[in-house]
């Protein structure tokens, strides 16, 4: 395993072992969600970073729109481009202009009526930054406190609820750093590579990667569920 390997490997840690939930992350919640578009980092000056912004867990209930507003690290990170899905909602609202490390969306159903609400897991819009420093694990990215909140709106222009904020969520086989379908050998390389002061590997995020690390990812070895 070379040591670009091992850097991605420990990079994808951070993708997937740090979980950051605005409203708590709750089972019920329908979502509003950030996630990295393809392999995670580490990403390198002069990248692109690819970001979607996306409804999940509906539950049935119908969405006509969405509003997000976010922030990023503007020192970090350049915003490119923002560009909405033309599904399920094709009327842009507000154009997305990266501001002073701020952006606001939104966008409703078509105004000639050929869209129609959903309850669908569907992606919104897609962001796309260049980094401007080595290193980025997670992309400075979050939702930020405003007044309207970021939120889905029903047809009758109601916000659904609950709503999560979710930002980078934890996948459902988290010790698989480098997602390849199963914990093995390159993951314990991943966190032995990382053993020492606090870093990316650090599982339990104690501020040391050691033997809880370890056993944490052990107890999970094999295919992932």
């Amino acid at each position: 395993m070379t040591a670009t390997n091992i850097r991605s490997g420990v990079c994808a840690s951070v993708l997937a072992l740090v979980a950051i939930g605005a409203a708590g992350g709750t089972a019920e919640a329908a979502a509003l969600e950030l996630q990295v578009d393809g392999a995670p980092g580490p990403f390198t000056a002069g990248s692109l970073i690819t970001i979607e912004l996306s409804m999940r867990d509906l539950k049935g209930e119908e969405a006509a729109g969405f509003q997000a507003f976010l922030s990023y690290d503007s020192k970090a990170m350049t915003f490119i481009l923002g560009e909405y899905t033309d599904d399920p909602f094709g009327q842009p609202i507000l154009a997305i202009t990266g501001v002073d490390g701020e952006l606001d969306l939104a966008a409703g159903l078509l105004l000639d009526g050929s869209q129609s609400p959903t309850s669908a897991d569907a992606t919104l819009a897609v962001l796309t930054f260049q980094a401007n420093v080595d290193g980025i694990c997670i992309p400075d990215v979050a939702f930020r406190d405003t007044f309207p909140p970021s939120r889905l709106t029903s047809v009758a222009g109601e916000a659904i609820k609950p709503l999560d904020l979710n930002e980078f969520p934890l996948p459902a086989c988290a010790a698989d750093l480098d997602f390849s379908g199963d914990v093995g050998i390159v993951d314990l390389l991943t966190v032995l590579a990382s053993w020492g002061a606090e870093c990316p590997g650090d599982v339990n995020r104690d501020g040391l990667v050691g033997f809880t690390d370890l056993l944490t990812l052990l107890s999970a070895w094999g295919p992932c569920p």
